[in-house]
């Protein structure tokens, strides 16, 4: 009897399951087809479910994009030399990716623990911007020698069983990047995004062009890298549209839900007619096109008056006398200790850099006395007469002045979460009076801007549509540059080959890396 009654319950089970799979039916996903080796892909499994693999770059792509219109979109634009190349290319890339991944099911497997830290390692390598090499060379001998002192040389043993190479690490940080892409791509689908991207040329002379994108995270506004790709060719404004068009496709992302975008003034960017601008518009014909302040107001700053602009002359020129020889800085660095000055040395003027004619002009009138002494040293009598001209260093004192205040203003435009001018404090004065809500003038005080009206759209929605729509564009192009900055750290000249993406996304991203699932995957990847 308990037999029978203990089948009959497995019975039920079976059937409930059933009537789940047929009232849930699995999602429909295209398979891999062998003619998508033309393209330059092969395929992998994880999980359940099949990825194609880019049989030039062994990037995997996520499933939804095993679709060929995809596959030749991403080797059109980020292998456009291979674009033409005979089917025994691929059919031999794809028999040495064959042995390739057959040499590393076969290697050693490493245990659970020294996976997840050789993952946390890597993503501390790529957080700080140091080369890989640095874990092998540095950091384990470092830990080694640590745990031996503290604990004991068994403990010690442990660690060499961490995976650390160059290679490892290399590998690590693009599984980690990918999952970083995965989980921003998860929170884009379906959400407003504004965008932000410029262009410009590395150390390398290889021009790079660079995307970060702010969207709504439920509660506050995230600022997150998009992607930073290789200019192959020209970088024209149809060229920047494509590699921008095609990252969308692949990613399932809309146009039609970009309210804005942000660069600076160049040709390339601006216009409303054959420009990324127009190109841009046709796509998404509601986004609002801004022009960076921050390149605005360094761009209003930059015109003088012929006689102050003299006075930024002679500056200069006095600058690049001192600053030239080594000889000349150390007797002025002399001068200025034995004169008590806070500062030993003046400092160079770069045209490219927004705040240098402000730190310059400080720096000068902070050592004048010093200048005039060391020019007067040096025999130039007629430029250490004008350290002694009252109208002369009155002028000095306004341009340092007004460069002061230029500097303090575009230090606040600088940084994240800027955005565009929002309503007028009549405009919120009206809205506060007509919601006529206690709780939400408390909130106002107590929140950042997009806080608010994040929190305000739930419950209005139209007044929080509205606020969004200038909260959410970018209102400068700084978070560009300071992606430019981190691949100057990143790509040395020991380092030309990077993959420059990869380790820049793990660096700035605002995700964290979901270590467990990785090391899963690898363990399921090694399985098979």
């Amino acid at each position: 009897m308990k037999k029978f009654l203990t089948g009959m319950k497995r019975k039920a089970e079976r059937d409930e399951d059933n009537e789940t799979k047929e009232s849930h039916p699995k999602a429909k996903t295209r398979k891999y087809d062998e003619a998508y080796v033309a393209l330059g892909f092969t395929v992998t499994t994880v999980g359940d479910e099949e990825r194609p693999v880019c049989l030039l770059c062994l990037k995997m792509l996520a499933a939804d994009s095993m679709k060929p219109n995809k596959l030749r979109c991403h080797l059109n634009t980020l292998h456009p030399n291979h674009a033409d190349k005979p089917l025994e290319f691929f059919h031999r890339k794809r028999a040495e990716y064959g042995q390739q991944s057959s040499r590393f099911v076969n290697a050693t497997s490493v245990n659970q623990r020294a996976l997840l830290a050789s993952y946390q390692v890597a993503y501390q390598i790529a957080q700080c911007k140091k080369p890989h090499t640095i874990a092998e060379e540095l950091i384990l001998p470092a830990a080694l020698d640590m745990v031996s002192v503290m604990l004991d040389d068994a403990s010690a043993a442990k660690l060499k069983t961490i995976p650390l190479s160059n290679d490892t690490v290399a590998r690590r940080i693009d599984d980690i990047a990918n999952d970083l892409q995965e989980q921003l791509v998860d929170k884009l689908k379906d959400k407003r995004f504004a965008l932000q991207f410029d262009e410009a040329t590395d150390s390398n002379k290889d021009c790079l062009f660079i995307a970060y994108v702010r969207f709504d995270m439920t509660d506050s506004l995230c600022e997150d890298l998009l992607f930073c790709k290789y200019v192959r060719d020209r970088a024209t404004a149809e060229e920047l549209f494509k590699m921008l068009d095609c990252f969308l496709t692949e990613n399932g992302l809309k146009w039609e839900n970009c309210i804005g975008v942000c660069s600076d003034g160049v040709q390339t960017m601006a216009g409303k007619r054959n420009r990324l601008q127009a190109l841009i518009k046709k796509a998404s014909p509601n986004a609002v096109w801004t022009h960076c302040i921050i390149h605005r107001e360094a761009l209003a700053s930059r015109p003088l008056s012929p006689e102050l602009s003299k006075v930024m002359t002679d500056i200069i020129g006095v600058v690049n006398f001192i600053k030239t020889r080594p000889l000349k800085t150390r007797v002025f660095s002399a001068i200025c200790e034995e004169m008590g000055a806070e500062h030993q040395a003046v400092l160079y003027h770069s045209e490219a850099r927004w705040l240098s004619r402000g730190k310059v002009l400080s720096r000068v009138f902070e050592l004048r006395e010093q200048i005039r002494v060391f020019l007067e040293q040096e025999h130039k009598y007629e430029v250490a007469e004008k350290f002694s001209d009252e109208n002369f260093l009155g002028k000095l004192a306004y341009l340092s002045d007004i460069f002061g205040k230029l500097n303090e203003l575009n230090l606040q435009l600088q940084g994240k979460d800027k955005h565009l001018p929002g309503f007028s404090s009549t405009e919120e004065d009206q809205f506060i009076d007509m919601t006529s809500d206690s709780t939400l003038r408390l909130r106002l005080t107590s929140q950042t801007l997009s806080e608010f009206w994040l929190s305000v759209e739930r419950q209005y929605p139209l007044l929080g549509h509205r606020a969004m729509g200038i909260l959410l564009p970018f209102a400068t192009s700084y978070l560009c540059e300071t992606g430019f900055s981190a691949v100057a750290a990143l790509k040395t000249k020991y380092r030309s080959q990077l993959n420059i993406e990869q380790e820049l996304r793990v660096a700035v991203s605002c995700f964290k890396p979901r270590f467990e699932k990785l090391c899963t995957a690898k363990r399921a990847h090694c399985s098979h």
